[in-house]
């Protein structure tokens, strides 16, 4: 279809192109900027725009990005090879057969709706709350938090589905406000790799504190919960970190794929003591790797799908958890990842969206239609129509 559409665009009909071009000593420089990020953002802010005009029917919707790109209004055959190329890259999108890769969201098993699809090829697989760390502190003023992203008791809760493991010990991780420094402060909640000591597939909680030595500032607490491969879960950990007398985290994990199995209750004592309130941002699917500018390469990335995250401050009762239909404590944020109100929305009321590689997801409410106006709309900048008109 792609092809058909380029056709369709490349073919002369009475258009005014240039027919032939000096030779470049740089033959990469043509697939460098159709496939480049500049070219990809143009086409992503003008599938925005286009959503945003609420045009409902795909024809009107292909003509309107035809009018915007070329300048010109659209023959039928043109118009009829955009809207079915429309039609058609929605159709893959939707295909729960198709990889991971191809969409941000995706059906988990056992359960409705859809989970964010964490791929660690992805460029900006982690998705972060922006404005979510410690403020910058003024001359001679301590760190304080921006709002009411915990720094002593927690609870986090999602719904995962793990589809393979890092060879040596990387943790793969479910949701962090930590960079992977001992040294630096922050948490993380993830499961444990190939050569852990702690064995694989263990869900874990690790907590740091600042400018302590590893031995008394940083603690993995494991649960000895270990989650199969390509099987859906629920997993909450309820972490106290501020009563002297009871410093633990209790582990809860239900598996979907089994009616009958109950919900597994671990409580873990542990020796952490003080604030892990951090400067980096809580992540989902990762962990926040722009500190500082540096970047850990994606490591420590989840791979599979994430859904139904809710982060509260206090460490939560079994009856507040949302496997219990709980309400919670204070709610700091709780994503879904659905169409409405927009697959990256807080829907707790505390309006904090997710961003995916510093850069906010589109607010639109049918994820998979936009992205397929965002690959028309890539096609049509492609086209030499677009690119070669005198």
């Amino acid at each position: 279809t792609r092809d058909a559409l380029c056709d369709a665009f490349d073919s002369p009909d009475g258009y005014s192109s240039c027919a032939q071009r000096n030779t470049t000593t740089t033959p990469m420089q043509s697939l460098f900027l159709i496939n480049g990020d500049w070219m990809l953002g143009r086409a992503r802010s003008l599938a925005l725009a286009l959503d945003r005009a609420g045009i409902a029917d795909d024809r009107l919707l292909a003509a309107e990005a035809i009018r915007r790109i070329t300048g010109r209004e659209p023959t039928a055959g043109r118009l009829e090879a955009a809207t079915r190329f429309l039609a058609e890259q929605r159709s893959r999108l939707d295909d729960e057969s198709s990889t991971l890769s191809m969409s941000l969201t995706q059906r988990m098993p056992q359960r409705e709706g859809r989970a964010a699809v964490i791929d660690p090829a992805m460029p900006a697989a982690v998705m972060t709350v922006r404005g979510s760390g410690l403020k910058s502190p003024g001359k001679g003023d301590a760190a304080a938090p921006s709002g009411p992203f915990p720094g002593a008791d927690f609870t986090i809760e999602a719904h995962v589905m793990l589809q393979s493991l890092f060879a040596d010990a990387t943790v793969r991780t479910i949701a962090s406000q930590w960079t992977g420094s001992p040294r630096q402060p922050g948490w993380s909640f993830g499961v444990t790799s190939e050569k852990s000591k702690y064995r694989p597939r263990n869900l874990i909680i690790q907590l740091a504190r600042a400018g302590s030595a590893e031995s008394e500032g940083y603690a993995v607490v494991p649960s000895d919960i270990h989650l199969e491969l390509q099987r859906p879960y629920y997993v909450a950990a309820s972490v106290k970190v501020s009563d002297p007398s009871d410093r633990s985290v209790t582990f809860y994990v239900k598996d979907l794929s089994d009616n009958d199995a109950p919900l597994i209750v671990k409580r873990v004592e542990h020796s952490f003591d003080g604030s892990h309130s951090a400067a980096c941002e809580f992540a989902i699917g990762g962990r926040d790797t722009k500190v500082d500018g540096k970047t850990d390469g994606g490591r420590s990335v989840w791979d599979g799908l994430i859904d139904d995250v809710r982060l509260s401050v206090g460490a939560l009762a079994r009856g507040e958890l949302l496997w219990e239909r709980g309400s919670g404590g204070s709610v700091v944020g709780y994503w879904t990842f659905e169409e409405a109100p927009g697959f990256a929305e807080d829907v707790s009321g505390q309006s904090r969206s997710l961003a995916r590689g510093g850069m906010k997801l589109p607010p639109v409410r049918d994820l998979r239609r936009y992205e397929a106006v965002v690959d028309l709309c890539h096609v049509l900048f492609n086209s030499s129509e677009f690119l070669y008109v005198e």
